[in-house]
């Protein structure tokens, strides 16, 4: 299938699992039943190619995470009954798949943490390694590993009650959020860190921002209301070193930012919506019940929530 530019969508098949459709150039990375297990795919909306870019190397295990930027693909897989995770990369072009490294987190026999992520920035990978020490506490750290010349260092790391999560990455720049125990899922403070340069610095220490996403040099995240995450966006220019509030009593559930536009989605009213940033124009490009949302460079990629036998993958491109 081909896409076209504006509003398209197709379904899974029949029983098929979407977790989090992650946009990337063009293409979109989805997890769904793959061999014994759940495992990762990779569609491009250009060609209409997709592949099946890796399965579970244990039975009932799950390749639960993909980010791609450039060739690689960076993603993380967990075991039935395993306390951690591991990290690997994929080159597109030559096949080539990288291990990365592991990570330890209690919690994951729960629940895959918002934190769990790998991303990369063609072949760059981040990642968040959480280790528990004897008194309990828990130390997460932010790991750079370069997937060609395997050159590894750490960005930064904290103690809990703090908690590093939704980590995203362009080029030389890696932004995260960081939150305590109390504002966990609801709020907190962004950062951003240089890999050239070597400099790290606050971007939004408001306590109340959440959920950063990025493209280029230009950053956004929801800005929470009051103690729930849903709120307005708030866009933050790495370059000019200055932010302003984007919307207002917006509600936003999820948000993402791609090539001169951003997007969001709205709970309280159904849709997503498109803001072009040179014109301020805002622009319906999806409606329903959305559940995760994600935008490339020129493309916003969302699932679209019901019978998990009818799921659907949506999206959005510009020409």
């Amino acid at each position: 299938m081909v896409t076209q530019p504006g509003w398209n969508m197709f379904p899974l098949a029949p029983g098929g699992r979407v977790v989090t459709p992650i946009a990337g150039q063009d293409t979109v990375l989805w997890v769904a039943p793959a061999g014994s297990g759940l495992g990762l795919y990779w569609h491009n909306l250009g060609t209409g190619e997709t592949q099946r870019l890796a399965e579970p190397s244990e039975a009932g295990g799950c390749v639960c995470r993909g980010y791609q930027q450039g060739d690689w693909v960076a993603m993380i897989e967990t075991k039935p009954g395993a306390t951690w995770w591991e990290v690997s990369a994929f080159n597109l072009t030559t096949g080539e798949s990288v291990s990365i490294g592991r990570t330890d987190d209690p919690a994951i026999l729960e629940e895959l943490r918002p934190g769990a992520f790998a991303v990369n920035a063609d072949g760059v990978v981040v990642w968040k390694d959480v280790v528990t020490e004897a008194d309990g506490s828990i130390v997460e750290t932010l790991r750079l590993r370069n997937a060609v010349t395997g050159e590894e260092s750490d960005v930064l790391s904290v103690r809990s009650p703090v908690s590093i999560e939704h980590v995203v990455m362009y080029e030389d720049w890696v932004v995260w959020s960081q939150a305590t125990e109390e504002e966990a899922g609801t709020r907190g403070d962004v950062f951003a860190y240089n890999i050239g340069s070597d400099e790290l610095f606050p971007i939004g220490e408001t306590g109340r921002a959440w959920e950063p996403a990025m493209w280029g040099t230009t950053v956004v995240w929801k800005h929470a209301d009051g103690q729930f995450a849903d709120g307005d966006v708030f866009l933050f220019d790495l370059q000019a070193g200055q932010g302003r509030l984007l919307t207002e009593g917006a509600q936003v559930s999820q948000v993402g930012v791609g090539k001169g536009f951003v997007a969001w989605s709205s709970e309280t009213e159904g849709v997503v919506i498109r803001r072009d940033l040179q014109t301020n124009a805002d622009e319906v490009i999806g409606r329903g019940e959305v559940g995760w949302l994600s935008v490339g460079e020129n493309t916003v990629v969302w699932m679209l929530d019901g019978d998990p036998e009818t799921l659907h993958i949506a999206w959005w491109r510009q020409e």
